[in-house]
């Protein structure tokens, strides 16, 4: 639905028995028709599921999704019927406001300008006087955008600059982005001091993309005037967060003079970073300063390592491999098969087995599999239970079952040649005991 593949949705309905769908199914794939900006898909949708104000608990996900995927002409269609006693609150407001903000369409600016424009200066001043807490990932979807810089702008000159301030950070090394990371630390907290004043000047009738993109106010200025003298006070704060931000993400931090250097733990910030599933960019430079630093980098343990892999960025997996730092495959593979069997998912075991593009180039015994009889017979419940294929797709189905076939004839083939050689008995033996870990 998120991708307007209208055909894919027929081929589901005629299967509805067979898939025993909910009775929500409709409202969710009327909600991700939406999120994804089909517009002729989701007005299908619509007409077939209407949207029952009754069952959303007070949640307004529906209007979130069409002020993220669509335009303004349907955000304002859709704003009455879909928000109708939703906005009391001002935190649904900012939700709302986050959305439209983090949102791919060119008109992003224009439905934070519509928003504004109902709610009133109003909304600014509860924005920054209500400590209402918010879930990082409202913000994540902003720092993607080449630019983003603008959009947390506008948001901080519109009474969200404490929310700018707490979780820009994280989303920002979240998805790897070294700009997003310069621009946090050079430059955001001048921004913040600049916009906390610009809600002012909106009240009088300016647009909020227009405010936002103002320049440094007059210091003449008595709001200005009292912000400066609030600067020590904000820059303490500010270094704090750039502490914890380090702690977190792990970023070029020495780079800007905000406590990197031979001190620093790199190799403690290499792990948490690769943990998180960095990018290769960051995972680089932290390498580079952990070897300046003369300090031995860590290898990742093997529930570190599938944390990597849940990230879903094999192209640091294959990096960690190439450079050491992940742990053996034998041993990894044998966690996920006999220890964590519940959390391994195909995409998992397709890199353990060397599906990774990036693991050519490693040919070290640390890093291939051996299969035992053990570890066969793990390998055939999970392809036998039922979870692990709930969410998969068929080639992926067809990967693992190919997969078993395999496994089972090599050590089938193996145990026969043994066989011939020494017996079946001491064959059994020997290639469990030149196997086991």
């Amino acid at each position: 639905m998120y991708a307007g593949q209208s055909y894919i949705l027929e081929w589901a309905l005629q299967r509805v028995d067979k898939f025993h769908f909910s009775p929500r199914s409709g409202e969710l794939w009327l909600k991700a028709a939406v999120a994804g900006g089909r517009l002729e898909l989701m007005q299908r949708l619509a007409v077939r599921y209407p949207y029952d104000l009754r069952t959303q608990l007070g949640e307004q996900d529906a209007l979130e999704r069409v002020a993220y995927g669509c335009p303004l002409a349907v955000l304002q269609q859709y704003y009455e019927p879909w928000g109708e006693g939703l906005l009391e609150v001002i935190a649904q407001k900012q939700h709302l406001l986050l959305e439209a903000a983090g949102s791919p369409t060119p008109d992003w600016a224009a439905k934070c300008d519509w928003l504004w424009a109902r709610w009133g200066a109003v909304a600014a001043d509860a924005f920054r006087t209500h400590n209402i807490p918010l879930d990082g990932a409202l913000i994540a979807p902003v720092m993607p955008h080449t630019d983003f810089a603008e959009r947390l702008q506008l948001l901080a000159s519109r009474g969200l600059g404490a929310c700018v301030e707490r979780h820009a950070p994280r989303a920002a090394g979240a998805i790897g982005s070294t700009a997003a990371v310069e621009f946090y630390l050079d430059q955001l907290p001048a921004l913040l001091r600049q916009q906390t004043v610009a809600p002012l000047a909106a009240a009088g009738g300016v647009g909020p993309a227009a405010a936002a993109a103002r320049g440094p106010l007059p210091a003449e200025d008595p709001a200005a005037q009292q912000q400066q003298q609030q600067q020590q006070q904000q820059q303490q704060q500010q270094q704090q967060q750039v502490n914890e931000f380090m702690e977190l993400i792990a970023d070029a931090a020495a780079e800007q003079g905000h406590g990197g250097g031979a001190g620093a733990d790199w190799s403690s910030l290499f792990q948490r970073a690769a943990v998180k599933g960095a990018d290769l960019s960051v995972l680089r430079h932290l390498h580079e300063q952990v070897e300046a630093a003369g300090q031995a980098p860590k290898p990742l343990s093997c529930d570190e390592m599938w944390l990597v892999l849940s990230s879903g960025n094999w192209a640091a997996a294959d990096w960690l491999v190439r450079h050491g730092l992940a742990p053996p495959k034998q041993k990894l593979l044998r966690r996920m098969l006999l220890e964590a069997r519940d959390r391994t998912s195909i995409p998992q075991l397709q890199w353990v087995v060397g599906m990774g593009g990036g693991q050519d180039r490693v040919q070290a015994p640390a890093q291939q599999v051996q299969w035992t009889a053990e570890l066969h017979a793990a390998l055939v419940r999970i392809h036998e239970e039922f979870y692990i294929h709930e969410y998969e797709t068929p080639c992926r189905r067809q990967w693992l079952a190919e997969l078993v076939e395999t496994v089972t004839a090599e050590l089938a083939a193996t145990a026969g040649d043994c066989a011939e050689l020494v017996g079946a008995a001491a064959c059994g033996r020997g290639s469990e005991e030149a196997t086991s870990l």
